[in-house]
């Protein structure tokens, strides 16, 4: 069950698609990531809605970013969400003074990123 606060957060994703056709023109092949959803994502706090506000985040925690993917992915939005979350999760654990930086850029929108998984065989 989703709190009230949680329950907002969606509401106010959903809000942005209301005069917006961001997945159609995503689809259509206009754009790989619509940039203008994304600088709203991040002035709305939402890209770095888990991460402690020493890194430039919110400070919330994993329920509120599954509220943000759930109307996402209502919409089919054409942004990273899952792997800035992830990727934001990973650097905000690092100690090094870089990681720790692209952290707070990550939560404001100004780097996009991709988690990639490489496996070693034996």
């Amino acid at each position: 069950m989703l709190t009230t606060e949680q329950d907002e957060i969606g509401r106010t994703v959903r809000r942005l698609f209301v005069d917006r056709s961001a997945a159609r023109r995503a689809l259509d092949g206009e754009a790989a990531i619509d940039g203008a959803l994304w600088s709203n994502l991040a002035e709305l706090g939402l890209l770095g809605i888990s991460l402690p506000e020493t890194l430039g985040g919110v400070g919330l925690g994993l329920a509120e970013e599954a509220a943000v993917v759930e109307a996402l992915g209502y919409f089919a939005a054409p942004v990273p969400i899952i792997s800035t979350y992830l990727a934001a999760h990973i650097l905000a654990d690092c100690t090094n003074d870089p990681a720790v930086g692209l952290a707070g850029q990550v939560a404001e929108g100004k780097t996009v990123v991709a988690v990639g998984l490489s496996a070693q065989t034996g």
